[in-house]
Order: structure tokens, then sequence, then C-alpha cells
């Protein structure tokens, strides 16, 4: 049987232009998702309509009637009304919160955009049986990494990094639940050496879903200093060369 391509989560992120908005769908992307920017309820149906989105994030800027509209839309039609749709409002209280639900929004996101926080809650209304969700922060993570295990050295192409471990693309896997070393190789800073443990393996080209073979490494005793390193450094890949003119986006968490 040939493998099919994996399909990428896709999300909507409707609202007029403005810095707040651009910054948040480059990150969006940035963690791996598809992400289509739309003006107006009217172009979020255009895109339902031609490409189903995996989540909907409306800007509580969009004019009252055009997003209520476009609701009601994707909330009537039989194959989108189970779509999770979270509005970005610039306040919060647990009435507001309770009044958007009954409107029809799964949740509410606030600004300043906590990165963190929006990230647990679009990967809480992304689980599924088949997508578990990340707990942390992931990129893109396209280097040489250096594993030790039992006094062997052996360097592995990564895929992928987060601020709780690391995937290593490899057809040659150590066993689950094995310990190794590590140095990861930071950009603009020395390597940093940490503990791991080998928690699963991950598919093959064989695979229904073609997944790059390899293994995930769960970070283990990290201090508050590596954690901070990881952290400001997943920060800065995502964001690192946005402009920080707009505060509608910030990085504490």
């Amino acid at each position: 049987m040939k493998p099919l391509p994996q399909k990428p989560i896709r999300i909507i992120v409707a609202g007029e232009k403005s810095p707040a908005l651009m910054q948040m769908s480059i990150i969006l992307g940035r963690l791996g998702y598809l992400v289509r920017s739309a003006e107006n309820g009217a172009e979020v149906l255009k895109f339902m309509d031609t490409d189903p989105a995996d989540l909907v994030i409306f800007d509580g800027h969009l004019p009252a009637k055009d997003g209520f509209a476009a609701l009601e839309q994707i909330k009537k039609h039989p194959e989108w009304a189970k779509t999770p749709l979270i509005l970005m409002s610039e306040s919060y209280s647990k009435t507001s919160e309770d009044e958007y639900i009954q409107f029809g929004y799964s949740g509410l996101l606030t600004k300043p955009i906590d990165l963190r926080k929006m990230n647990i809650l679009v990967q809480a209304y992304l689980t599924t049986l088949k997508n578990k969700g990340r707990k942390h922060l992931r990129i893109p993570f396209i280097e040489k990494v250096a594993l030790i295990h039992e006094k062997r050295r052996e360097r592995y192409a990564a895929l992928n990094l987060s601020e709780g471990g690391i995937y290593l693309g490899t057809a040659a896997t150590l066993a689950v639940g094995t310990e190794v070393e590590m140095e990861l190789p930071l950009k603009n800073a020395r390597p940093l050496r940490l503990n791991g443990v080998v928690i699963y393996h991950r598919g093959s080209y064989a695979d229904v879903f073609k997944v790059e073979p390899g293994m995930a490494v769960e970070f283990t005793d990290l201090s508050q200093s590596e954690s901070k390193t990881l952290a400001a450094y997943i920060t800065d890949m995502l964001m690192g060369d946005l402009q920080q003119s707009s505060q509608q986006i910030i990085t504490a968490g």
C-alpha cells in the first residue's frame, strides 16, 4: 500500500490586517500549522468551502455582524459544525467567556497574546484521537546532534525540538527507556549538554501515513538554567526576527 502524505493541521486567522495578526499567523506557521489569513467573514466561508480548516481564530475587531454571520454559517453547516472557533479579545472575564461560548465560540484568547498560553489553547481544541496535542512549543530543528550512550558517541539528524524533548530521524533507533546524554548545537551559543531518555519510536515509510522514522528523546533532570536556555532559544527561533513594535504578542508564559 502506497503511503499517504500526512495533512498539516489547517488554521484560519480572521481579522483586518495588523502587525499582531501577521505575527500570530507567522508563528503558527512556524509551529507547523498551515495558516490562511482572512480579512472578513466572507473570506472565512470561502476558505471553509474550498478546504475546511481544523480551527478558526476570529479577531474581536471584526465587525460583530460580520463575525457572527460567519460563525452561524459554520455552526449550521453539517460538515463544519464541530470546527472549534476561538475569539481573540482585549479583555477577559468569566462572564464574557461564558457569553461568547453561548454565542457559539469554543473559547477565548485574550490580548496581549501570551505565546505559550496561545499554544496550550490551540492544542486543547486540536487534540483528537489521532492528534494527541503538544504540551510544549515545538520548532523545526534541522541540526546534527551528538548522542552519547554506553560510551559511544554518535551523531543523529534532528528534525524538531521542544522545551520537553527532541525528535531524531533514524532507522537505527535505541530501545525505549534508554538513557542518553546529548549535545545540542545552538546558533550563536555554546552547545547545550542535556540528559534524556528515549520515550517512543515513530513510524516508517511503510506505514499508512508517511512519517519520518526515528525516535523521540525526552529531556530529564533539566536545571532551571537549562530550561530557561531552551525556552529562550525556542522563543527566539519563533519570534526573534519579527518586529516588536506591536505589543499584542508577548513571550512570557
